[in-house]
């Protein structure tokens, strides 16, 4: 009895140290999975804009008529300028460019791009140069203004105080039922030029093309023989005097 007691307890104290030693080494693999792999990289260096260059001094609104200077300067080519950036990396990564503007739009992307101002009013606006090489827009900015200008002497040459000459020509004296004859328009507006409207009305007839120009092609029919075909103009110009005539007609004869 005494000895199985004796074997007893030698059993529980062997199973006490294996038991101890097993804990041990599960703590110590623990230790081991939560040690660093690698070592961090170092922070990325900010990348800083230097400067920012326009390729123009000025730029000007469209103008649609070419009068006096305007003809030169007033293109819509000259509504847009570029702009250059230039920037300071030590690292020499990848940039990314962001443009911010408050007036007008950026058309690209990268180190050069074109500032448009098409649709924009005179004046003074900014434009707001940043950079990106992975650490987000962390370096310095560039902040530049720009005029854009109204374009000089964007106005139509005004109409001359008398009234235009007009006449109405036709392709031929007569025609034949069925035929097609032409009435163009003839006006002399001195050293004016201003858009113009035309309205053509006819006698007879169907007018197949160039309603609302300064021509017109129109179809006889079996119905007009015998008879005269009358095509009447009236026009219409920003500037004509009140008592101006706005109508000239020319007549052919269609024959049978």
């Amino acid at each position: 009895m005494r000895g199985r007691i004796v074997f007893l307890i030698s059993l529980f104290s062997m199973l006490l140290l294996i038991g101890f030693g097993l804990s041990d080494t599960s703590v110590e693999s623990r230790r081991i999975n939560f040690q660093p792999t690698k070592t961090p990289l170092p922070n990325n260096k900010p990348v800083d804009v230097v400067s920012v260059t326009f390729d123009k001094e000025a730029a000007y609104t469209f103008c649609p008529f070419s009068v006096n200077n305007a003809e030169s300067v007033c293109i819509k080519e000259n509504s847009r300028i570029k702009v250059s950036t230039t920037v300071r990396d030590e690292e020499n990564d990848v940039v990314i460019y962001d443009y911010k503007v408050s007036a007008g739009r950026i058309v690209g992307q990268g180190a050069k791009v074109f500032w448009d101002f098409t649709g924009v009013a005179p004046g003074i606006y900014t434009i707001e140069v940043r950079a990106d090489d992975g650490c987000g827009f962390c370096g310095n900015s560039v902040v530049k203004t720009f005029e854009f200008k109204e374009c000089p002497s964007c106005q139509p040459a005004p109409v001359q105080d008398i009234c235009p000459t007009m006449s109405v020509e036709a392709s031929a004296a007569s025609v034949k039922a069925g035929e097609r004859v032409t009435f163009t328009a003839k006006l002399e507006m001195g050293t004016a030029s201003v858009p113009i409207k035309y309205n053509w009305t006819i006698s007879g007839g169907t007018i197949v093309e160039g309603q609302k120009t300064s021509e017109i092609k129109v179809k006889t029919d079996d119905a007009m023989s015998g008879r005269m075909l009358t095509a009447t103009v009236e026009i219409d110009a920003e500037g004509m005097l009140v008592d101006c005539a706005r109508t000239a007609s020319k007549s052919v004869r269609v024959k049978k």
